[in-house]
């Protein structure tokens, strides 16, 4: 293994098509450090965070935001609901209430 920082990476040659396929045709067979699981052993498995998936009721609120915000929030691609939900529960967890 070798540690190499960006701009070592610019400064390689680009791939050859050979490189590309053997790549892509790549078939993982060690799996030594990710033993399978039992049905059991995954049935155990809870999220990291479960406050994220709590499924309460909700409750209708009106915000108001400003228009350059949204905009630039809309042009990320993530779900304003969720985003807003998951920082008041964040806000909720850290400052208490």
């Amino acid at each position: 293994m070798k540690t190499m920082t960006l701009d070592d990476v610019k400064r390689l040659p680009p791939l050859t098509a050979e490189e590309v396929a053997e790549v892509k045709n790549f078939k993982n067979t060690d799996f030594e450090d990710c033993p399978r699981l039992t049905k059991e052993q995954l049935a155990e498995f809870r999220p990291a965070h479960p406050e994220n998936f709590v499924k309460e009721k909700r409750q209708k609120i009106t915000v108001y935001v400003d228009s350059d915000a949204l905009e630039k929030f809309n042009a990320t691609g993530l779900d304003l609901e969720s985003y807003i939900n998951s920082s008041v529960r964040t806000a909720v967890a850290e400052y208490g209430a």
